[in-house]
C-alpha cells in the first residue's frame, strides 16, 4: 500500500519530498539542511530528532530502510539520501575542524544513531536501561548517553 501511494504521488518509496512531509518530518528535514548549526551540542539533537522521527513515525522509518521496496538505483534517492545524511556531516565537520575522514565519521555516527532507533523501536532499550517505554528511554536515557558516549560526547 505505501509503495503504492509512493509511486501516486511520484515519491520514491524512501523520500517523499519534503513539501507533503507532517511537521515532525519536515523539523527533521530542518536539522538535516542545517537548522541547528550553533553549538557544537548539533550532533547530539540531530541525533535525537532521528530517533524521535522513527519513534512517532516507525512505519514510515521501517520503510525507508526496506531494500525490497526501495530502488536504490533511483537519482532521487541519492539525492535525498545525500541531503539526509548533510546535516549530520556539516556537524562532524564542525566538530573535527574537517581534518578527519568525514565520511567514515557520517558512517559511524550514522551507524550508531540508525542501530539506536532501531533498537528503541523493537523495545530493546528497556532491558538495558530498566525504561518501560520507549518515549521513557527516550526523554530520559538517551540524551545522557548522547552527551557521554563516543562519537556524539566528544568534544560537545
Amino acid at each position: 500500500m505505501a509503495l503504492c501511494l509512493s509511486r501516486q504521488r511520484g515519491w520514491s518509496a524512501a523520500a517523499p519530498p519534503k513539501g507533503n512531509a507532517g511537521p515532525d518530518e519536515q523539523q527533521l528535514h530542518r536539522n538535516a539542511d542545517g537548522g541547528s548549526h550553533r553549538r557544537p551540542g548539533d550532533l547530539r539533537r540531530l541525533a535525537l530528532a532521528y530517533v524521535n522521527f522513527a519513534l512517532a513515525h516507525p512505519g514510515r522509518f521501517r520503510l525507508m530502510f526496506r531494500p525490497d521496496l526501495v530502488d536504490r538505483d533511483d537519482p532521487r534517492y541519492a539525492a535525498f539520501s545525500t541531503r539526509a545524511l548533510s546535516g549530520f556531516a556539516r556537524a562532524i565537520e564542525r566538530r573535527h575542524n574537517a581534518t578527519s575522514d568525514s565520511l567514515a565519521n557520517v558512517f559511524v555516527v550514522w551507524s550508531s544513531i540508525h542501530g539506536m532507533a532501531n533498537l528503541v523501536l523493537d523495545g530493546k532499550a528497556k532491558y538495558l536501561f530498566n525504561c518501560a517505554t520507549p518515549e521513557q528511554f527516550v526523554d530520559q536515557v538517551l540524551p545522557g548517553l548522547l552527551a557521554e558516549t563516543c562519537p556524539f560526547g566528544i568534544s560537545g
